[in-house]
């Protein structure tokens, strides 16, 4: 079970990257479901525990597919499992979900909310894998804040 969870991980990153969005919904589905109930904090070997891995991965790809509100549920359970691991990383990545989905739904305002924590987490905690995804992605939301008001 543990290689499987991990592999099938690794997959729905992988279709999130080649825009698989289905695949992605459909392999991080079935691998949430398949996750024991008591090891939603195990990380089976990823940075990122997979309850919040696969989440965040399907709140991107439910996103780019307009599936908002859906995207939304995720968010706020994968948030909440971030939050409860107190590991910057995992926060950061949750954040930059959120941020994403909001950008993706035209709420820049909400977006760059969400960026600015991210960009937060990654200074505090010396996380320069997100430094650049956040910078993009707050400029992103800055600039369509400002054609939306002109």
């Amino acid at each position: 079970m543990r290689l499987r969870i991990l592999a099938t991980s690794y997959l729905v990153q992988a279709n999130y990257l080649r825009s698989q969005y289905d695949r992605v919904i459909e392999l991080a589905t079935g691998n949430l479901a398949a996750l024991p109930a008591g090891r939603v904090y195990e990380n089976f070997g990823l940075v990122v525990p997979p309850s919040v891995w696969d989440r965040t991965w399907l709140v991107m790809s439910l996103a780019e597919l307009g599936r908002f509100s859906e995207a939304a549920k995720y968010e706020a359970e994968a948030t909440c499992l971030a939050e409860s691991t107190q590991h910057a990383f995992t926060i950061g990545f949750t954040h930059f979900a959120a941020g994403m989905l909001h950008l993706l739904r035209g709420d820049w305002a909400q977006a760059h909310s969400r960026i600015e924590i991210l960009v937060a987490v990654a200074r505090a905690g010396n996380l320069i894998l997100h430094l650049p995804r956040a910078v993009a992605s707050s400029a992103w939301a800055l600039a369509r804040a400002r054609r939306a008001r002109h």
